[in-house]
């Protein structure tokens, strides 16, 4: 984990010089990670699920990546997309639903979903979907990670700091790279590979990284190495 303040959007911590990373949801709940026998043991066992979840809102481009999973291409069968949380707004919400109309492969689940629910979702599902054009310290990264579920994302700093070196936790593409049939089909093939499976546990690692714990540690580590940060009880008396 980089060495590195967690706090730095609090203005008393700017002398730190610090930079944010992302935490993780305030749940203590986490689904056991499925083996991919177990995890499409019902239903269609060959279809790859790609998911998409939060507050759903155009900073998250989310008709933008329907659109682009829409495209038919030779292996479009054996992949869904499941788009689910609440839309930012009804305007939004119809945007939505229209951009899914164009495909039988686009499942909407728009609706709150609490820890359970969303928890399920994520450990039933292959790829998790994060193409933002912008992030602002999104913890859905780290949530899914802790379920050990890969992400596709843009290769935007905030994401290249999350996945850190290889071998990461999922597949950084060229930011604002429009996503073709072809580009998801690939993906659908890489799932349940080898090299997936190295995500998905390359995954649970960053997460932990991440962990309240763990971010505690390092911020006192490095509160304790700091000299000036040490009080100064030269010449203190008890009165």
């Amino acid at each position: 984990m980089p060495r590195r303040g967690f706090l730095s959007k609090y203005r008393v911590l700017w002398p730190l010089k610090a930079k944010t990373l992302t935490t993780a949801l305030p749940t203590d709940q986490r689904a056991a990670v499925a083996s991919d026998e177990d995890r499409h043991s019902e239903g269609e066992p060959g279809i790859v699920t790609f998911v998409l979840y939060g507050n759903l809102r155009r900073a998250k481009a989310v008709v933008e990546v329907i659109e682009s999973f829409s495209v038919a291409s030779s292996g479009s069968s054996r992949r869904r997309l499941v788009v689910a949380g609440t839309p930012v707004d009804v305007d939004y919400e119809d945007a939505i639903l229209k951009a899914s109309s164009a495909s039988d492969n686009i499942d909407t689940r728009l609706r709150f979903h609490d820890d359970a629910d969303l928890d399920a979702l994520l450990a039933g599902s292959d790829w998790g979907v994060f193409l933002y054009d912008r992030v602002s310290n999104s913890g859905s990264v780290i949530h899914a990670f802790s379920i050990g579920l890969p992400a596709l994302a843009y290769d935007l700093p905030f994401f290249q700091e999350c996945f850190g070196p290889e071998p990461r936790p999922g597949v950084l593409v060229p930011n604002r790279r429009k996503m073709t049939g072809s580009d998801w089909d690939d993906l659908a093939e890489q799932a349940r590979s080898p090299s997936h499976l190295v995500m998905r546990r390359r995954a649970m690692e960053v997460a932990a990284q991440h962990s309240p714990a763990a971010v505690a540690a390092v911020l006192l580590d490095h509160f304790s190495s700091r000299e000036d940060l040490r009080p100064n009880m030269e010449g203190a008396s008890c009165k």
